[in-house]
């Protein structure tokens, strides 16, 4: 197993080679920065973990659960490097142990861990400071695979604390599990799920109706906001898998073994998330990654069915797909910005010349 780990590390160096984060940049703490805007967020919410109204971030007063992490360790600016960071590597090891438990093959499982890591998900947790996203995919991901009742009602109770936006994720979850598994009912599903997420809604609900800083005037500015930046979203959208999503409909399609009903139900619940999740955030590319789970169906059963049934190598449809997304230049889009990810030497050469 320490061997497999060593393998993944080092093939994630090679991500990081062509998805550089600027060095310039994170050398320092800048405001007014998109590396560095939730960084100092986070940053100040380390100091005081349970002091919500000294979040200036609407979008991340409730995101608890990191900050009291980062607190535990220290806070400072380090929290801001150490937690994300921690996140991306349990998420990359967590991907590599269900790719290799699933397929049995070592080169599908290395392939598709580095196409998951060439979408704009992870791509965000390793250029942005005191992004926390890896530990939300690491628990709409774990909460999407498991077959242990209690362990999905635990995630379930915590995951909103990582983000909301694993609230937005339920249905893609509970497609996941309908999808890749005959032991889980929507009834059963129901009754894991649904308490963790009431304890939350409750929480948010009293708060909100006993403070003063509600969050009516976010809601109240979205019209203004999807005027101004809905016409860059299939462009964000698209950015988010690049290639990859061409795999998408085999991957479903091969999991759902002629079953349309599940199949129609993993369509419905990914658009339902992917739709509400857009709507609501205007970082499109980061958005796409609530799609996630439905990435491992298709890496999975693309070496299960397509490879034996077709008898076309799997790992070789997905080095293809790893491959354009290599070779495609990758920019982050939120709201009518465009935000451009280099290799390494030119942000080596930037950092040098800085």
């Amino acid at each position: 197993m320490e061997g497999n780990i060593l393998r993944f590390s080092r093939f994630y160096s090679f991500l990081i080679f062509f998805f550089s984060p600027k060095l310039n940049i994170l050398a320092a703490l800048m405001d007014g920065t998109f590396e560095w805007s939730r960084g100092i967020t986070y940053i100040q919410q380390c100091d005081n973990p349970f002091n919500l109204t000294a979040v200036r971030e609407p979008a991340m007063k409730w995101r608890i659960l990191p900050a009291i992490v980062g607190w535990s360790l220290g806070g400072g600016v380090k929290a801001g490097f150490i937690v994300p960071w921690a996140g991306v590597v349990l998420f990359f090891l967590y991907c590599s142990r269900l790719l290799l438990a699933q397929t049995k093959s070592l080169d599908t499982a290395l392939t598709g861990c580095l196409l998951i890591g060439t979408t704009g998900g992870l791509i965000t947790c390793t250029n942005f400071v005191g992004i926390n996203d890896a530990w939300y995919l690491l628990a709409i991901c774990a909460a999407s695979f498991t077959q242990k009742p209690v362990l999905l009602a635990c995630i379930c109770l915590l995951g909103p604390w990582i983000e909301e936006r694993f609230i937005i994720a339920i249905p893609v979850i509970v497609a996941t599990q309908l999808l890749t598994s005959d032991a889980w009912s929507l009834k059963r599903l129901t009754v894991c799920i649904s308490p963790g997420l009431l304890v939350y809604a409750l929480a948010r609900s009293y708060y909100e109706t006993t403070s003063s800083e509600a969050t009516r005037g976010f809601l109240s500015g979205l019209p203004d906001l999807w005027k101004t930046s809905m016409h860059y979203v299939p462009a964000g959208l698209g950015m988010g898998y690049r290639a990859a999503w061409l795999i998408f409909p085999i991957g479903i399609a091969a999991a759902s073994h002629g079953d349309k009903t599940k199949r129609t139900l993993a369509w419905v619940g990914g658009s339902i998330s992917l739709a509400t999740v857009t709507l609501l955030a205007a970082d499109y590319t980061r958005s796409t990654s609530i799609l996630l789970p439905f990435l491992l169906i298709s890496i999975i059963a693309i070496d299960k069915t397509i490879k034996s049934n077709l008898r076309i190598p799997g790992p070789g449809i997905l080095k293809l797909c790893l491959f354009a997304n290599m070779v495609i230049p990758f920019f982050w889009m939120t709201y009518n910005k465009c935000w451009l990810v280099f290799p390494l030497p030119v942000e080596l050469v930037r950092f040098v010349v800085h």
